[in-house]
């Protein structure tokens, strides 16, 4: 549904810093999308040295990349504010594909709830909850292009 390039074009996030491939299914209604990564050496390049597994932390940010998917088609931009719970469940591997789905299960005024899970194949390998502050877009460009 989505690719690389797309994703460049929507997300406030640099060529080196998206971590994401593409967007599979996007369900705004719902507030669901669910996302994927080639996980590559490089990936896990650092993380356990001869070892090579991708790192919990890496998977988390590949959840909320995933997640700002769906506040950019609202034209927003979420801040994560507090990893309410995050559990690894088994490693992921380079040459796997991971499947990442978030499902948003609260919105408040300024801020939303939602879960996130990993996925290989037909197995769990990460899952938890976020929060995070929403703001409108704009502000985000403005900070980022503060002479317009």
């Amino acid at each position: 549904m989505l690719n690389r390039d797309q994703l460049l074009k929507m997300l406030p996030f640099g060529p080196e810093a998206l971590c994401i491939d593409g967007i599979t299914t996007i369900d705004e209604k719902a507030g669901r999308v669910e996302g994927w990564r080639e996980v590559t050496d490089e990936d896990c390049a650092g993380h356990l040295p001869g070892l090579p597994r991708l790192a919990g932390s890496r998977m988390l940010e590949m959840a909320l990349q995933v997640a700002s998917v769906l506040y950019a088609l609202l034209d927003e931009f979420g801040i994560l504010m507090k990893v309410e719970r995050f559990v690894v469940l088994s490693q992921v591997l380079p040459g796997q594909r991971l499947i990442i789905r978030v499902s948003q299960h609260a919105r408040e005024m300024k801020g939303a709830c939602g879960g996130i899970e990993g996925w290989v194949g037909d197995q769990q390998v990460f899952e938890g909850e976020v929060w995070a502050q929403i703001r409108p877009i704009s502000l985000l460009r403005r900070a980022q292009n503060p002479t317009r």
